[in-house]
């Protein structure tokens, strides 16, 4: 029979499986580290007991009690995050996965200790073991779920992809729970003992293995849209510099063959012959290049961009105007500043085409109202046409990647992006705190809507 410090000791795993759920998301919890720890130690400190009173009082099993527990527990969990549920909900499926394991290797240690008993009758001594194997396991990987976990949660936001990982780690879930032994003496049979260990093991190194899979897979597209974004960036600033250089040596003869103008000029005008100087005048003007190149602000890797899209802007008829107020040393990271700005100014010019031209028009304003601010807002005409996913606004290119862009390198700033509109006019509004990025992620850049 089991007393009510075996009861409390087998439900006390869920304090390590806590800390495993909450470390990726360290970045992404609504009241912050400390509150949310200490509301957690609140709410285990009376959870724990009541689970223990109820499971012996009614003399319920402990599988009937874990399913409600466990559906308790990751409501919330999911409502102290500030991310979607496709990414909550594959974390807290592969942290049971994970601990089911070691749950099973508990049982495996009680079937040694007690061969003639059941895993109703779990043992004290069983469940200290458990208890410590939890520990043990969550010391383990606690920080490498702390920080390659939270780089995918940070940075990865295709949710599709997370939702294909629920199944699998329901898959590995499962497994435990089936082959928990309820009989002990089964276990006995043959090599079934054999086999329970040996699968264990195999499949717990499988896990592991399409965990480090996955991390490796999912670093290499962050990586590769990465690179996208910066050879995208660069390719803009390259065009706007090459037009400005070339502006540069075409004026450079303008410029030495000036004085010799200047000497013409005078010498028409000490004749009084003003018609030749008009003419000579007019043709002088005509002769020297016009620069296209416009200084917007004084970073250079920003001016390049806008003045890429001022170009832009003019071919498809949109009305872009501009009101930024950057110094050359921002403090955050050029890829994620321009990366965001192209974004938004992708997204405000996609949508513009929806509207005959004389109606589309775009405003950038870019400000940094005290240090270690920087505040970027946009609005643009549109159709009034919006499309919403569970609420959020979607993009108008490519499903929504381009605004869940803008929102993830916002929040990794500590900042936040907001969406709204109103009527035929769309307004987007970030605020980053510069020099508040992760130092592992502040080079990082989520994939910019192409």
């Amino acid at each position: 029979m089991r007393t009510f410090l075996t009861s409390l000791l087998s439900w006390g795993v869920l304090v390590p499986a806590a800390a495993l759920c909450i470390a990726p998301m360290r970045h992404r919890l609504r009241f912050g580290m400390r509150r949310t720890i200490l509301c957690a130690l609140a709410l285990f400190a009376v959870l724990l007991p009541l689970t223990a009173w109820l499971e012996l009082h009614f003399q319920l099993p402990y599988n009937a009690l874990l399913a409600p527990i466990l559906l308790l527990s990751f409501g919330v969990y999911h409502d102290c995050l500030t991310v979607h549920i496709s990414k909550s909900l594959s974390v807290f499926t592969l942290v049971c996965s994970f601990l089911s394991f070691f749950s099973n290797f508990a049982n495996g240690y009680d079937v040694i200790l007690n061969p003639h008993s059941t895993l109703d009758n779990f043992s004290i001594e069983a469940a200290g073991f458990q208890l410590a194997l939890f520990l043990s396991a969550s010391s383990l990987l606690l920080l490498p779920m702390a920080k390659y976990g939270a780089r995918l949660i940070d940075s990865f936001e295709i949710r599709g992809v997370w939702y294909v990982t629920i199944p699998v780690d329901a898959i590995f879930l499962g497994y435990n729970l089936l082959i928990s032994p309820r009989e002990y003496e089964t276990m006995m049979v043959n090599r079934v003992f054999l086999f329970y260990w040996l699968s264990l093991v195999l499949l717990l190194s499988l896990l592991l293995l399409l965990c480090v899979l996955f991390y490796n897979i999912v670093d290499g597209m962050m990586l590769a849209a990465e690179t996208e974004t910066r050879n995208r960036v660069l390719e803009m600033q390259e065009s706007q510099y090459l037009k400005q250089q070339h502006y540069m040596e075409a004026t450079a003869e303008e410029r030495h063959n000036f004085k010799q103008s200047v000497r013409t000029m005078r010498e028409l005008a000490e004749a009084g012959d003003l018609e030749a100087l008009r003419r000579y005048l007019d043709a002088f003007g005509a002769s020297i290049p016009s620069n296209d190149v416009l200084h917007i602000c004084d970073n250079r890797a920003v001016n390049a961009l806008l003045n890429y899209y001022a170009q832009a802007a003019k071919r498809e008829g949109v009305e872009l105007n501009y009101h930024v107020e950057l110094p050359e040393r921002v403090g955050a990271s050029e890829v994620d500043l321009c990366g965001m700005i192209g974004n938004l100014l992708d997204n405000a010019m996609y949508a513009c085409r929806t509207l005959p031209e004389g109606k589309r028009w775009a405003e950038l304003n870019i400000t940094m109202p005290h240090a270690g601010m920087l505040c970027i807002l946009t609005s643009n005409s549109f159709d009034g046409t919006v499309r919403r996913r569970e609420g959020r606004y979607l993009s108008t290119r490519h499903g929504g990647i381009g605004l869940a862009s803008v929102t993830a390198t916002a929040e990794r700033y500590d900042g936040e992006a907001s969406f709204r509109h109103e009527g035929n006019v769309f307004y987007c509004d970030v605020a980053l705190l510069i020099g508040k990025a992760a130092p592992e992620e502040n080079s990082a850049e989520t994939a910019k809507d192409g």
